[in-house]
């Protein structure tokens, strides 16, 4: 099941979870304007919804984000990638990026996981998959976004 709030299971800790949001942001945030992909620049619109197993399912609402996209964020969808894996003793590695499609692999000492988008010029969407490696085990996370352009930035 796909959440967008979910009550933490017991064994996950604060500074797990704020690790694994972060990375998930940072990807999710920078990939998004990847082009040489079909994306437009311009204000965008992302809702995001989380899965977590062992969650309880929220009656909330997705929250939803804006971002202005600018052309010079749009240029090649492998650097854009890469620029997103701030921490450097991570590995990332592009397994496919065309104009419609851009997924990879990561692989970190705290975590591993995969990304995958579908571009369509004003949306988009992606699905993050996500394991931290924590002293108590491994703890898997989705995360969904679904983006709209909802017009020229302010």
């Amino acid at each position: 099941m796909i959440v967008s709030h979910i009550a933490l299971p017991k064994h996950l800790t604060l500074p797990t979870l704020a690790l694994l949001f972060a990375a998930t942001f940072l990807a999710s945030a920078t990939t998004a304007t990847a082009a040489a992909v079909n994306v437009h620049p311009g204000q965008w619109e992302m809702s995001t919804t989380m899965d977590v197993p062992g969650g309880r399912p929220s009656e909330d609402k997705p929250p939803v984000t804006t971002r202005c996209i600018k052309p010079e964020d749009v240029k090649d969808a492998d650097v854009m990638v890469q620029a997103a894996q701030k921490d450097k003793r991570c590995t990332t590695t592009v397994s496919s990026a065309t104009s419609e499609h851009v997924a990879w692999t990561y692989e970190c000492a705290t975590g591993s996981g995969s990304a995958d988008y579908a571009y369509a010029g004003d949306s988009y969407e992606s699905t993050l998959h996500f394991t931290a490696h924590a002293a108590n085990g491994e703890h898997k996370t989705t995360q969904h976004t679904k983006a709209r352009r909802i017009g020229d930035c302010s």
